[in-house]
């Protein structure tokens, strides 16, 4: 029988609006007088060996007597009556997989609830997780790996704020320094400005926690400090790359949120430049969550930050997982993964074909940027130069390996291949034989199914039809453009999408359901931007989807500046901003100078939806408790302008290749449905489009072209919370396991 070490700690799990999510507080069911709750997680979700549990007990029935066991080990001393009036406790070495907790009275009344516990190096709901994977535990000041998982020490540290330099460092208790400052929290609570930081493994990445706290006071999870305000700020970094590593965490010390009172949570998994896989980033989020709750106290939500890549994961997280976040604060980012990789690809292949294949018939730049949707070529340039590489599974330093563990069709086809599809395998499934390409035919196996298509995408269409290009420039750029193999090489032929990632994508959220963003206020920061990849058009292709689906976008607004990247001071104090650039480049905003800060914004939102206890869905309440400042805000001068005219002519936003070869300006359709071409069809052409022409596009496309007014065949509503341990596509997680009569 197992040991169980049992550690006394009290907590719950409280979120705006979350009674109906699959991580939130559950247990609860009617079982006579005795009923059990688990608090930190799912009941089938736990890890780390913990359960925060608590006993509720009806009205006149004494607690005297009352036994607790887990699959008959005695659990009795975990639970007591706190300072907050409950009977709550941890119970710590759960054994992985099943157990049962018990909860009993003398008389035999009581109820149970079946426990399901996974390893502190994960997986929850990912999956399979990927090989090789390298450790740098100690290179994080972690100590040698404990394990093949890459699990540490846990290190914590002081730090506090001077009040001379307005500089954070390190702190002794024993030695208090006298430039010391003080903070008052959004609960008006005025405390020494002194942070903890926590460093620590979790699901084969290194987490960092950041949180006010006093060394001479006492902090117990059912008595925090009075300097938490019991709320979270995460940090979501920036990029994109499918690393086969762990890394380092973000810095957590963000001024802005811990002068609040909000805890500032970091990871390594929640940097997109290091985790392309966003539902392992979702699950180390909620394996984190479950640490702060037992460890800490109670949430009240928690608000996501980040910046490109930081932003792209809030949009997947809270559609796949919804629960997780509670509100999000994106900037300069993209709706999904896929739906920009179309953008991506596109840049790489016009580019190609501007510059080596056609190039006698595009010498006017401007043409050139008409076809790629903005206002110069420079964005497609720099798609090209930063990202388009990630298509190729051949490059190291993708995923952070030595370059003899990398693939290479020739001299080492078993290698990890170093792309964003491959990174997701435990998610997209292989390639089907049929679709094979001559390298997985030698192995045998298909790599990972790519969710992108140009079968039937006509590039240039919209400039075609304004006369802004010649019908024998849209007809040579249809017949040349090309496509890319499962190498991400160039082809003369275009690209079908892989058999099922269509639908998978849509049922998965890999292409982001605004239905369920509907369900979290977006407060979405731009640095006005058409020179590089952060390109305003993504902010409303969000809310593009958002009224596709939900027939308004009430709960997302747009705050625009003229700074790219950073927008405005007013509101570039999101610490998103600067985690998701690694501090490259971005100007210091003082806080004094963010007169808009969409952190308390977003607090004051949250607040007033969680407190809103009449009758109505989340969503709802969302749209009614949101605060009369909250509207679409752009900075001109440095003053704020809410006339939507003198924003739009102030930051105008253009397109993408894909909206301009016809498609919607909401980005989502992946895998279009066709008809026929008709030479009326191009009928607005200057001069027309001739029968030879037509004869030869007809020949690009034989099996028709994309019919933007209806949406791809494989578009539906997504399913969210899949669990992909029993393999790619997923199953729903499915209810939560409520307590039992015994």
């Amino acid at each position: 029988m197992h040991k169980l070490a049992v550690l006394l700690l009290s907590t719950a799990l409280l979120s705006c609006g979350n009674s109906d999510r699959p991580n939130a507080a559950n247990g609860l069911s009617a079982a006579g007088d005795v009923t059990l709750k688990v608090l930190s997680n799912r009941a089938d979700l736990l890890n780390s060996g913990d359960a925060l549990v608590e006993v509720l007990l009806s009205k006149g029935t004494a607690a005297e007597g009352l036994k607790l066991d887990v699959d008959g080990q005695d659990v009795t001393s975990a639970v007591r009556r706190r300072s907050n009036g409950r009977l709550m406790g941890l119970v710590s070495g759960l054994p992985l997989g099943n157990s049962v907790l018990r909860a009993r009275l003398p008389d035999g009344r009581g109820s149970r609830i079946a426990l399901t516990n996974h390893a502190q190096g994960g997986p929850v709901f990912s999956g399979p997780q990927l090989q090789p994977w390298l450790c740098v535990t100690e290179e994080n000041g972690l100590g040698v790996a404990l394990d093949a998982q890459c699990n540490g020490k846990t290190f914590t540290e002081l730090q506090y704020k001077s009040t001379v330099t307005q500089q954070f460092a390190a702190y002794d208790p024993a030695s208090p320094p006298d430039d010391l400052a003080m903070t008052t929290t959004t609960d008006g609570v005025t405390v020494p400005y002194i942070v903890r930081v926590e460093t620590g493994t979790m699901n084969r990445g290194i987490y960092k926690l950041a949180v006010l706290f006093d060394p001479t006071k006492p902090w117990t999870a059912w008595e925090p400090q009075s300097g938490w305000n019991r709320k979270v700020m995460w940090l979501f970094g920036g990029g994109t790359a499918p690393f086969y590593s762990q890394s380092a965490s973000p810095n957590p010390v963000d001024d802005t949120a811990l002068s609040a009172g909000f805890m500032v949570a970091t990871g390594g998994l929640n940097v997109h430049g290091n985790n392309s896989n966003d539902n392992v980033s979702a699950e180390s989020v909620m394996m984190l969550k479950e640490r702060i709750v037992e460890q800490f106290g109670e949430i009240k939500f928690v608000i996501g930050e980040g910046c490109s890549g930081g932003g792209l994961q809030q949009h997947l997280i809270a559609s796949q997982y919804p629960g997780l976040l509670d509100g999000l604060i994106p900037t300069c980012s993209y709706p999904d993964v896929w739906t920009t990789a179309t953008e991506v690809a596109a840049c790489f292949l016009l580019d190609r074909y501007f510059t080596q294949t056609s190039p006698q018939l595009w010498a006017a730049l401007p043409q050139q940027a008409a076809v790629m949707g903005h206002s110069s070529i420079a964005s497609c340039q720099a798609w090209d130069a930063t990202f388009a590489s990630r298509l190729d599974p051949t490059v190291a330093a993708n995923c952070n390996l030595p370059a003899e563990m990398v693939y290479d069709p020739v001299s080492n086809p078993n290698g990890a291949r170093c792309t964003i599809s491959d990174h997701m395998i435990a998610v997209l499934g292989p390639r089907v034989p049929a679709v094979w390409e001559p390298v997985e035919k030698q192995l045998g196996r298909g790599f990972a199914n790519r969710p992108v298509s140009s079968l039937g995408v006509q590039f240039g269409l919209e400039p075609l039809l304004s006369n802004l290009i010649t019908t024998e420039q849209f007809v040579d750029l249809n017949e040349n453009i090309g496509g890319l193999d499962i190498d991400g090489q160039p082809k003369t032929s275009r690209n079908a999408i892989d058999p099922g990632s269509a639908s998978l994508s849509y049922r998965a959220s890999l292409v982001s359901d605004a239905r369920q963003l509907a369900r979290v206020p977006i407060i979405d920061l731009r640095g006005h931007d058409d020179v590089e990849i952060h390109t305003d058009d993504w902010s409303y292709a969000i809310r593009a989807r958002l009224d596709r689906h939900n027939g308004q976008h009430g709960n997302q607004i747009i705050f625009t500046g003229p700074i790219p990247l950073v927008g405005d001071p007013a509101f570039s104090c999101a610490g998103g901003l600067s985690a998701g650039l690694g501090d490259a480049g971005v100007p210091s905003t003082p806080t004094s100078a963010c007169t808009h800060n969409p952190l308390l914004l977003m607090d004051r939102w949250l607040t007033a939806v969680q407190a809103d206890t009449a009758a109505g869905d989340l969503p709802m309440k969302i749209l009614r408790n949101k605060p009369a400042d909250a509207v679409d805000t752009c900075f001109i001068g440095g003053a704020p302008v809410t006339e939507a005219a003198a924003c739009a002519a102030a930051y105008p936003y253009f397109t993408n290749p894909l909206v301009e070869a016809g498609g919607p300006v909401a980005t989502d359709n992946i895998d279009c449905q066709l008809k026929p071409p008709k030479i009326e069809d191009y009928a607005a052409a200057l001069p027309p489009l001739t029968a030879e022409q037509f004869t030869r596009l007809q020949a690009v496309f034989p099996q028709g072209v994309c019919d933007w007014s209806k949406p791809s065949a494989s578009d539906q509503p997504s399913v969210p919370w899949l669990d992909y341990s029993s393999g790619p596509g997923g199953v729903p997680i499915g209810t939560a396991p409520v307590a039992r009569k015994l």
